[in-house]
């Protein structure tokens, strides 16, 4: 079936890191300084070598200039291998070991490395790079020139062989330390890369040796195999690009899907929260059709927060998904967008520049939309469960469960910051006569119109509620008794002044008798607080009905209460 997901990553991986070396970059500071301090050694060594040492040979200018074209060439191929890469020199430095005088090779070699690196206006570092480069043909050298200068035969083997021990054993030491030195690359591995280096080398030498003893111009037959090998390594980089390229998409495309996935779980958790959960869908259908903007209403999300969001374009095809009630598409300029309906009149358009978005894409989005519609009709069947568990049926006002819980939860809030917490208990005033005079409907018709004045007196943060029968309830956070009394005062002169439409055409006027209580720096027992305020609604009761009566205030942690004269109104 091939390989794990896990496997092939890990080859990607291994695949960027050997390719990285590869791509032109800048050196750093210190790079510079090292190649600077290589490169002038060298120099130092090839001058001395070539002015200094006397050689049995004489030099042919056109030839040691044939041979330095050759270099140049050769030079320019690049073979790559594992996590590094080879140049077919070798071609060429063989024969300027037996056809050159051997003090000159190491400075030949340096400008025709120069000059190869000269062709295309490099940044001057890469020239430095190109002399420090040099250093592996100061040891053949060394060695032709003690083995006094052979000629090209091809029983000179063995002296070809040491020299090219020596090649290896001068380019590991210096390269090792440029590596080292310059960018931190510890020597072993260094010398793994060197040792595939060293294999090409050794394999091309043998050719090298048949060029040179062909004759002086026998290294001319090089040319065509270095053209062979430049058409391989161009044909090869080109590959090894394309597969760079596809795995660096590849990368991209699965941080996409990483981050599609990632809000596919906060999607959970983002379930119960409409607002969230339409942006959370956005953002998916942006992410997984690679667009540039999308939105849903006012909720709108941007790939690109740079780019202006195309509004014209995702109206049209908004517009044109109402109209056909399926999906819509538009183009305007060089924009694209599609939208998909959502529920009711909302719709789920994407934009992005250039390219049309594709059967699939589309088939995406639809499918994106029918979850987001099935999520957003979950979302209401919650909230009208959520309302049928804490709201009264009839009044529209909290239910008896609701008012215990948020009566029990601004308990702890005040108990635990030391807040004022009040409440206000309200009975209608001889409702059962009104049930009985004129009809349960229209004693329903009563309590609904009272609890529109709880809900048009209350705060946002109040919690009016239906206690039970003709009993309701207001929980006043941050109120202290005198300011429960103000609230339940306001209230109960609004329903004196209601009047309540019979069947007859004649109007009902109704009374209410309210209890109001608050706690002393806190109170951890919400039942304390229901029961001073209880007290008191029966002290007004008592007192003649249609009045508001203090209950009083109730301290911390016990359930008594300390009582307050309440005035008659």
């Amino acid at each position: 079936m091939g390989d794990s997901a896990d496997s092939q990553r890990s080859k990607v991986e291994r695949l960027l890191e050997h390719w990285r070396p590869y791509r032109p970059r800048r050196l750093t500071r210190r790079e510079v300084r090292v190649e600077a301090v290589c490169a002038a050694g060298f120099a130092v060594v090839a001058l001395v070598l070539a002015l200094a040492v006397p050689s049995q040979r004489s030099a042919d200018p056109w030839v040691a200039a044939g041979l330095v074209a050759a270099l140049a060439l050769a030079s320019r191929v690049r073979l790559y291998l594992g996590a590094g890469y080879a140049m077919p020199t070798q071609l060429v430095l063989v024969p300027m070991l037996y056809l050159l005088p051997a003090p000159l090779v190491p400075l030949c070699v340096a400008v025709g490395l120069v000059a190869g690196s000269a062709i295309g206006r490099p940044h001057p570092e890469r020239l430095v790079v190109s002399v420090s480069n040099a250093w592996h043909a100061a040891g053949p050298a060394l060695v032709f020139l003690a083995a006094g200068e052979p000629a090209a035969r091809l029983d000179t083997w063995p002296t070809l062989a040491l020299a090219l021990v020596a090649q290896c054993v001068t380019d590991l030491t210096v390269a090792t330390a440029r590596e080292w030195l310059g960018r931190g690359i510890p020597p072993s591995l260094q010398t793994r890369v060197l040792a595939v280096v060293w294999g090409v080398d050794a394999c091309l030498t043998a050719v090298g040796l048949a060029f040179a003893a062909s004759g002086h111009l026998g290294f001319l037959l090089s040319l065509p195999l270095v053209a062979l090998l430049a058409a391989l390594a161009r044909d090869r980089r080109s590959r090894i690009e394309q597969a760079v390229s596809h795995v660096e998409a590849l990368g991209r495309e699965h941080a996409r899907l990483d981050r599609a996935i990632r809000r596919i779980g906060e999607a959970f958790a983002f379930q119960l929260d409409r607002a969230a959960l339409l942006d959370l869908m956005v953002q998916t259908a942006v992410e997984a059709l690679d667009a540039d903007h999308g939105r849903v209403g006012d909720i709108a999300w941007s790939a690109q927060p740079s780019l202006r969001e195309p509004v014209d374009v995702l109206t049209a095809a908004e517009d044109a998904a109402r109209a056909g009630r399926t999906l819509g598409a538009v183009r305007a300029g060089s924009h694209v967008a599609i939208a998909h309906p959502l529920d009711g009149d909302r719709m789920l358009a994407v934009a992005r520049r250039g390219r049309e978005f594709g059967a699939e894409e589309r088939a995406l989005l639809g499918y994106l939309a029918r979850q987001t519609a099935v999520a957003m009709e979950n979302l209401s069947l919650h909230d009208a469960l959520r309302d049928q568990a804490t709201r009264d049926d009839l009044t529209g006002l909290s239910n008896h469960r609701r008012f215990q819980q948020a009566l029990a939860h601004e308990c702890a809030v005040a108990d635990r910051t030391g807040g004022l917490l009040g409440l206000a208990m309200i009975d209608l005033d001889d409702f059962k006569a009104v049930n009985d005079t004129y009809g349960h409907l229209q004693g329903d018709l009563v309590l609904q119109h009272v609890a529109e004045i709880l809900r048009r007196f209350a705060r946002v943060t109040d919690e009016p509620a239906r206690y039970g029968g003709e009993e309701l309830a207001v929980v006043l956070p941050g109120t202290d008794l005198d300011g429960a009394y103000t609230a339940a005062e306001a209230i109960r002169k609004a329903v004196e002044r209601l009047e309540v439409e019979l069947p007859d055409g004649g109007t009902l006027h109704v009374t209410v008798s309210i209890g109001v209580s608050a706690t002393d720096g806190g109170v951890t027992d919400p039942a304390s607080l229901i029961e001073a305020a209880d007290v008191a609604l029966y002290q007004a009761k008592r007192s003649g009905k249609n009045r508001t009566a203090r209950g009083g205030w109730v301290r911390e942690g016990e359930r008594r209460f300390v009582r307050h004269p309440s005035p008659r109104v």
